[in-house]
């Protein structure tokens, strides 16, 4: 299971590496369709972590209810994820109509310079 780990491990990082890091030397603008390889790459490799993390905890440990902690933790970390994705769609998607307070409501950080178009 190891050299299984191991495998998949160089093929995916090799991958996202080898799709990434010549985009993060690049001083422009880029745009999504530079980065989507990499993060395919990125998700698969998240998701053999997880697999291995659960067959460590449930094989190599004997730990049944800590496995099960474990799927717990990893679906309560998808479920946030998607509650992330909702609460920005409005702004990432522009399918509803925000005012300028409601816009301002969504910036988590002060930093955060968000767009308000007046009309």
């Amino acid at each position: 299971m190891w050299n299984k780990f191991c495998t998949i491990g160089e093929v995916l990082g090799v991958g996202f590496a080898v799709h990434y890091f010549p985009y993060f030397l690049v001083d422009r603008t880029l745009f999504l369709h530079h980065y989507m390889p990499a993060y395919i790459f990125k998700l698969c490799l998240l998701a053999a972590m997880v697999e291995h993390g659960y067959y460590l905890i449930s094989e190599n440990f004997k730990a049944a209810k800590l496995a099960k902690v474990y799927l717990a933790v990893v679906g309560l970390w998808m479920v946030s994820i998607l509650y992330v994705f909702w609460f920005f769609a409005p702004v990432t998607y522009g399918n509803a109509d925000l005012t300028a307070d409601q816009v301002m409501s969504l910036a988590w950080r002060d930093t955060w310079d968000l767009i308000i178009h007046k009309q």
